[in-house]
């Protein structure tokens, strides 16, 4: 592999431990080796049937899942020099990275990504009782209780529509009210005079 081995962490057992007792099926990886992150990668083995689904068009096709992919250093950035079509004169300008490796990329891995694990600003994050957290509640709400989260997401469009109809509802309403005072004498269609024209008779 281009990842050097001591690059690659191996995780802490007593956190695979609790990670199993979450689901059997799912395993930590160090995510470089698949998503080059530098981070912990949660992964959940996938079930034969869905594994077919996801892969049906690679697998029928009879083609190799497996391709060459180029890996390139960010830290080296390649320059060529480009003429600016304003100036007409020659810029040194960043072309890309240096390729500094190659590797095989699996087109239909047997196992799906879950989650990293890393802060919401995307630094580094060590695996420890919050990432168990937010793995429990990933189960509990997308695959533990997949009924009640599409109840809850009914309920919530429901709720949605119900309130612009409301609103739309109100709207209306508020626009008919001028009429209606007309309609009853409420409301004047003008104001008083307050001046007259010289020679004009009021009686």
């Amino acid at each position: 592999m281009f990842q050097p081995t001591v690059l690659s962490p191996t995780p802490d057992p007593a956190f695979v431990c609790d990670l199993k007792r979450i689901d059997p099926e799912l395993r930590v990886i160090w995510g470089y080796e698949r998503y080059l992150k530098n981070c912990w990668a949660i992964e959940h083995h996938m079930e034969p049937d869905r594994y077919f689904e996801c892969y049906a068009s690679l697998l029928e096709s009879k083609e190799s899942r497996f391709i060459d992919q180029p890996i390139f250093d960010t830290a080296q950035p390649l320059y060529a020099y480009v003429m600016n079509e304003e100036t007409l004169e020659l810029e040194l300008t960043q072309m890309g990275y240096k390729q500094v490796g190659t590797r095989k990329f699996d087109l239909a891995p047997e196992w799906e990504w879950i989650q990293f694990v890393q802060e919401k600003d995307g630094s580094f994050r060590p695996l420890d009782s919050r990432t168990i957290m937010d793995i429990k509640r990933t189960y509990a709400w997308h695959r533990n209780q997949p009924l009640s989260r599409i109840r809850f997401e009914q309920e919530q469009e429901r709720e949605a529509k119900e309130k612009a109809l409301q609103a739309k509802r109100v709207e209306e309403g508020m626009s008919a009210i001028p009429e209606i005072k007309r309609m009853f004498g409420k409301t004047l269609f003008g104001s008083a005079p307050t001046k007259v024209m010289e020679g004009t008779d009021l009686g």
